[in-house]
């Protein structure tokens, strides 16, 4: 899976690993990005995780501490983002949304992991003009 251009773009998608995190990431390196996912777990096939183009970044998205190491990680290695994915899909049928606990936790993640990024994110955001993409919970 190697990218047809030389330009070498950056995307952030967060939660690579789901279904359509995954078909993000095979979708802009098949469009010559550099890839950086946040998860926390690496993506489980080979392909994607020996491509020179791909980067795992661990991070708990509900830890703003966390999100903030990750942006400036991206900022730092690669002095740009180009693009914001965000993949989060907190819903779980099994998960009680009537228990405050857990219905916090879901929040933080869906809701404030992306405004978390954005505000550490948003000088590179702003100066590449950089494209956001939000890619809604399913119900």
């Amino acid at each position: 899976m190697e990218p047809y251009t030389s330009v070498k773009r950056v995307v952030i998608i967060t939660n690579g690993v789901n279904d359509i995190g995954m078909a993000c990431v095979r979708e802009f390196l098949n469009n010559g990005y550099q890839i950086v996912y946040f998860s926390d777990r690496k993506i489980n096939d080979i392909s994607i995780n020996s491509n020179k183009y791909v980067y795992f970044y661990c991070c708990d998205m509900s830890d703003h501490d966390h999100i903030k190491k990750a942006v400036n990680y991206v900022i730092v290695k690669f002095k740009q983002i180009d693009c914001v994915v965000n993949c989060i899909n907190t819903y779980s049928p099994s998960a009680s949304i009537f228990e405050l606990n857990v219905a916090k936790r879901l929040s933080d993640i869906d809701m404030f992991s992306i405004i978390t990024l954005y505000k550490y994110g948003y000088d590179e955001l702003k100066k590449n003009n950089a494209a956001i993409i939000n890619v809604p919970n399913k119900i």
